[in-house]
């Protein structure tokens, strides 16, 4: 099995164990897909769990050191190390350990950036830059169309690029 087919059975391993039981809401209707989590390729899991945890108060929810795979052609086990770091409200990053970056798979390019809707902009931008976050943007405000915002972007440990949001009124 390839690095990108056992990731993925790897996922939908474990976001099936943490699955709500059914895809029905209260009123007996289907509910439509919602967006559960994003993740990055950590070099350091530990320091990038440090680092989420300091700066946007995200908490494990749960941690794994291998994934053990069953699919219909039999059973495996991935030495892929990696958590779930969820916020309140239980939007989830997970993290997976890759002590080398230069096994990074192809696949994450496309990705752009994770955002964080925050209160303070520039309070957590200097947050994240003394927890060892690279300066990317320094906080500006954005006009684009009807959306008023101050955002600033930042490269956490693993070079991923966060942006921190405020929507302005009017």
């Amino acid at each position: 099995m390839d690095w990108l087919a056992s990731l993925a059975i790897a996922w939908w391993a474990v976001a099936a164990s943490y699955a709500p039981s059914s895809e029905t809401g209260a009123d007996g209707k289907a509910q439509p897909p919602r967006l559960h989590h994003g993740a990055v390729i950590a070099e350091n899991l530990d320091r990038s769990i440090a680092f989420y945890e300091q700066v946007f108060g995200l908490r494990v929810k749960v941690r794994w050191t291998s994934m053990q795979l069953e699919a219909n052609d039999g059973a495996d086990t991935l030495p892929l190390a990696g958590a779930w770091l969820e916020d309140p409200e239980g939007r989830v990053i997970e993290l997976l350990d890759n002590a080398n970056p230069a096994e990074r798979p192809d696949e994450q390019e496309p990705i752009n950036h994770i955002g964080f809707q925050v209160s303070d902009v520039p309070a957590m931008y200097k947050k994240a830059l003394a927890a060892g976050a690279k300066s990317d943007t320094p906080p500006t405000r954005i006009t684009a169309g009807e959306l008023k915002a101050e955002i600033a972007f930042v490269r956490g440990l693993d070079g991923e690029k966060i942006e921190m949001f405020r929507i302005m009124a009017g």
